[in-house]
């Protein structure tokens, strides 16, 4: 999990730039190298959970944040739920 909170600053980029990029893949990958330890779907959340925010991003970076968000929620679904909660509580405390 600590390499996938290093990957945030490089996953902001890529969405910045309108790159669409494959959650489920890179955890697939993660979790092979891993051996295993590390479950495949556990590694996709952890990664939607370092993607930013849809408020910090312009129009064209929230449809490439919701194209690779959607490739998640198809393959384990929930996703999306997930994200709208954590994206919604610190406006709760604002």
């Amino acid at each position: 999990h600590r390499v996938v909170r290093e990957l945030k600053e490089h996953l902001v980029v890529a969405i910045n730039a309108n790159v669409v990029f494959d959650i489920v893949d890179i955890a697939n990958r993660f979790s092979k190298a891993a051996k295993g330890i590390v479950g495949e779907k556990e590694l996709a959340f952890s990664i939607l959970g370092q993607l930013p925010s849809p408020s910090e991003l312009s129009e064209d970076g929230m449809y490439t944040l919701g194209a690779v968000v959607d490739r998640v929620e198809q393959t384990y679904g929930g996703a999306l739920k997930r994200l709208e909660k954590k994206w919604a509580g610190p406006q709760k405390a604002a």
